[in-house]
């Protein structure tokens, strides 16, 4: 009796395994089928963004375009900019103040302007008065020094 036992486990277990393997078998195919819906669905979309990538930069190019046309324009215009036509505004409204106006102002930075004429530095001046930078760079900008440390 021992050997029908025996040979029944033998086959018992035979059939498991190879029930088993079945199983494990169909799961690789499913997973297989997955991973290729996935792919199929991934390459479809990265179509999609390739489409929408290639029809942005059709937009911002023809964007640029625009933009250097203007440039262009705006270049070979007999027309000033706008920024031109303040800097010959401000220097008329300058000419048309009054002398003695424009000497008090002179008088009130006349330390300040002497620190620039001799080569301070504007973080220098700001250190010396006690002033601030910005404070300083304005003041020169409205007195219309010139440049002051690489700035206009």
């Amino acid at each position: 009796m021992e050997v029908w036992v025996l040979l029944a486990v033998v086959v018992t277990t035979a059939i498991f395994v190879y029930y088993t393997n079945k199983i494990k078998e169909n799961e690789i195919r499913e997973t297989q089928k997955l991973l290729l819906q996935f792919i199929d669905h991934f390459e479809e979309q990265m179509a999609k963004l390739e489409k929408r990538i290639e029809q942005k930069n059709r937009q911002w190019e023809a964007e640029i375009a625009k933009l250097y046309a203007s440039l262009e324009q705006m270049k070979n215009s007999p027309d000033q900019s706008k920024a031109e036509q303040r800097d010959e505004e401000k220097q008329d409204s300058l000419r048309n103040e009054n002398p003695s106006d424009l000497l008090k102002i002179n008088d009130r930075y006349a330390s300040l302007l002497q620190l620039h004429h001799e080569g301070y530095s504007i973080e220098e001046i700001a250190r010396r008065t006690g002033k601030g930078i910005g404070e300083l760079q304005l003041i020169f900008q409205l007195l219309d020094v010139g440049e002051v440390d690489g700035r206009p």
